[in-house]
């Protein structure tokens, strides 16, 4: 008599990290916004799908462990060999391996002697662990354009082009699974105003916490300005009371040096 197929267990919970069992032959499906991923685990093997769609901002969010869907016939693959098989995967989010270069939704000067506080979301890595062989592999939910910082060909660095623009008002950032969201303080302490197009946001040096009110956080960031230029002075605070209660998901990639300078305001872009 042949065995009854496996019935999935789809969650609807906002919770797409974690500790997954997979026994042989199962197969875990996680719709993680642009982010489409299947994982089996084979006898000696474990297989990786993915597929990632156009809408960066898609807030789809579904999980299936064990389920009956088949990888899309379009996905890429990536397979880890083992000698023995373990069951239990772990999933958890990262931010971004590189710098990400923001904007504002409209171009704004912050006058001299004046702050002001932009909230930006981020796209987040998901990491994929086995309890005791460590890593497989690291995915981002999509992967952005690059884009070169710097006042010139010669002086700058590679950096990631976020496809969303920095609110000064919360409620106006989209609530998407996929992204982190972090405040970004900008005080101008130079004789000038300082006009602000883009910002770099060193993510690597921040954390991700999970809110109860089911927004993915990091901490604070100033850039502190104390002349004219595109050098800041780089501060990582703390979590910010609007994130309420959080857990905390994952470190750094780097630890930032105290009394960090940054190039944080490009002088192609700052003001005359």
């Amino acid at each position: 008599m042949a065995n009854a197929p496996v019935q999935a267990q789809v969650s609807t919970q906002t919770k797409w990290w974690g500790d997954f069992n997979l026994g042989e032959s199962v197969t875990g499906f996680w719709h993680i916004g642009p982010l489409k991923l299947w994982v089996t685990n084979l006898e000696h093997e474990w297989r990786i799908y993915t597929l990632t769609g156009k809408d960066t901002l898609e807030t789809a969010l579904q999980v299936e462990v064990p389920s009956n869907h088949a990888p899309d016939p379009e996905a890429q693959v990536s397979r880890f060999s083992f000698m023995k098989m373990a069951t239990s995967l772990n999933l958890s989010p990262l931010l971004a391996d590189r710098a990400i270069v923001v904007k504002p939704e409209t171009p704004f000067y912050v006058p001299p002697g004046e702050e002001a506080t932009l909230y930006v979301s981020t796209p987040l890595w998901v990491k994929l662990s086995l309890k005791k062989s460590g890593k497989l592999i690291e995915l981002p939910t999509y992967r952005p354009s690059d884009t070169w910082f710097g006042s010139s060909t010669l002086v700058g660095e590679l950096c990631y082009a976020s496809r969303t623009v920095g609110q000064l008002d919360l409620d106006e950032l989209e609530l998407v699974p996929h992204r982190a969201v972090t405040p970004v303080r900008v005080r101008n302490r130079a004789d000038n105003p300082l006009l602000l197009e883009r910002i770099k946001l060193p993510v690597q040096y921040l954390s991700v916490h999970q809110s109860t009110i089911d927004r993915v956080w990091t901490e604070q960031l100033t850039l502190t300005r104390e002349e004219d230029g595109d050098l800041a002075e780089l501060q990582i605070g703390r979590l910010p009371k609007e994130a309420g209660p959080t857990e905390k998901l994952n470190g750094p990639r780097q630890h930032a040096e105290r009394n960090l300078v940054v190039r944080a305001f490009t002088k192609l872009f700052k003001a005359e």
